[in-house]
């Protein structure tokens, strides 16, 4: 640095790279544009709003020139349809922005600097590889946005701590991650005063670009119109926009399975009612984002409800009331997975009439999801028979985990959690939770049964005459528990 004023070559042979004016130190800054990759938006209806002319990115009716929407907040009514794009694939990472109003994809002409609109493509696809003009990346501005504040790892990751902490935008869950290089400086990617690994935004406050590869020009506002200009790159507040997802996000939550009870009878033959898909409390569209994530989640970080003696609620349409709750293993989640991507993917179904042959209630496995829109309740397909005789709780096993599916307040199978029962109910030995206590059968019928003496206790030994109450004596065979 010569004279201190400019950089450049000294020539008097008097610095040998060690003068203090030729020292630098190297100061590694914060990327100015970080690259989304097309998988993070893709299948999300989406606004680009402009915070500084407090604007959203618009596709006209005819003719069909992209322009703006009259100042407003950065959220939309549902009649704003002309706001909305659909993140499409392109071709070779790149995106589309698709309006499902207009059935037209937003395109980057290259006769000026107003953008317009493809022709119509019903279908939502590009007409190929050669539409360059309808293909767009976005550019993530890391610096700018909302807060970032410390978050622990996101839910499914693994490797090093940088991909542990961008594994989270993966996740649909409505935050930007952000690794927190040059931890602990003043250029630190989370701030100075940060001490974690990962950061976290609310993914409505960050700043992004729109950027097209073809035109190599960036998106802005031109006054009323969306386009760009000769020397945009990107820095002008015209060119940083939110995008504003319309979908409903997980947020972190985890999703929770309980056994609701849908019908009881104190006699036989009684009827009960059930539905499966999904049953939400609001009027919002979930798309097959939304689907994808909450299949992610409960695959991560499911978790069931403790409660009335077993895994559920108490009431009929009862929701989940309290706070106990335990997580499972991955082969609990691997049992209900298909019941649950099932439910998942339709919405609720016409009441379906059954009849129940005994007395007792009928309860049915739902997965209660909470979302940035309100609460969604998959209904599945699988039901569990409480008899009356095992009381008023609910099953304390998960689907497909019974040791015995006619004995479901009862035990679980070998290596399957039974949850919130009593210890005697989960091994089988209070009255009528088992083959072998059912109808009240005595204890010293079952102790030591074996395949052995099964008929010395049925029918040919001096107890024979109280035991043959049992369900083991009216079957002929062992209890399918195996106790």
């Amino acid at each position: 640095m010569n004279g201190g004023t400019h950089v450049g070559e000294d020539t008097s042979g008097n610095d040998n790279g060690q003068g203090p004016w030729s020292l630098f130190r190297i100061v590694v800054m914060p990327a100015s544009f970080v690259p989304v990759p097309s998988t993070t938006f893709r299948g999300q209806t989406v606004g680009f709003y402009n915070p500084h002319v407090r604007k959203f990115a618009s596709m006209l009716g005819a003719p069909y020139d992209m322009s703006v929407s009259q100042v407003m907040a950065p959220t939309l009514p549902a009649s704003h349809t002309w706001e909305r794009f659909e993140i499409t694939d392109g071709y070779n990472g790149r995106i589309a922005l698709y309006s499902r109003v207009h059935q037209r994809f937003a395109r980057a002409h290259s006769r000026g600097t107003q953008w317009d609109a493809s022709g119509v493509r019903a279908d939502a696809r590009l007409g190929g590889p050669h539409w360059h003009q309808e293909q767009f990346e976005i550019l993530r501005r890391d610096a700018e946005g909302g807060p970032l504040q410390c978050t622990g790892w996101p839910a499914g990751s693994t490797g090093s701590d940088e991909q542990r902490c961008l594994h989270g935008n993966t996740l649909n869950d409505g935050f930007v991650y952000v690794y927190n290089h040059l931890r602990g400086t003043a250029n630190a990617y989370c701030g100075q005063s940060a001490g974690c690994s990962c950061c976290r935004r609310d993914q409505q406050t960050q700043i992004y670009n729109i950027y097209s590869p073809h035109r190599d020009r960036f998106m802005r506002v031109n006054g009323n119109h969306v386009g760009t200009s000769n020397t945009e790159s990107g820095e002008s507040n015209e060119a940083k926009f939110r995008i504003i997802s319309f979908n409903c996000n997980l947020r972190g939550t985890r999703p929770r399975g309980y056994w609701n009870r849908v019908g009881s009878g104190t006699t036989n033959n009684w009827n009960y009612q059930f539905s499966e898909g999904r049953e939400t409390t609001d009027s919002q569209t979930r798309d097959s984002s939304w689907s994808s994530s909450v299949e992610r989640s409960v695959s991560s970080s499911l978790e069931v409800h403790i409660g009335g003696g077993g895994v559920g609620s108490d009431a009929i349409g009862g929701g989940v009331t309290s706070s106990s709750t335990q997580s499972l293993t991955s082969s609990e989640t691997r049992s209900q997975s298909t019941s649950i991507s099932r439910a998942v993917s339709r919405t609720v179904s016409a009441t379906t009439s059954h009849t129940a042959t005994a007395p007792g209630a009928f309860w049915q496995y739902t997965v209660r999801v909470q979302d940035s829109c309100g609460v969604s309740n998959l209904r599945t397909q699988d039901v569990a028979f409480v008899r009356a005789e095992a009381g008023s709780g609910p099953p304390c096993c998960l689907p497909n985990n019974f040791a015995d599916s006619s004995f479901t307040h009862g035990p679980c199978l070998p290596g399957s959690t039974c949850f919130g029962c009593a210890p005697e109910v989960c091994n089988g030995t209070a009255p009528n939770t088992s083959p072998r206590t059912y109808n009240n059968c005595p204890g010293f019928c079952t102790h030591g049964l074996t395949a052995s003496n099964l008929f010395q206790r049925c029918q040919g030994g001096a107890q024979a005459s109280s035991c043959q109450s049992c369900t083991f004596c009216r079957q002929g065979r062992l209890p399918a528990t195996g106790i």
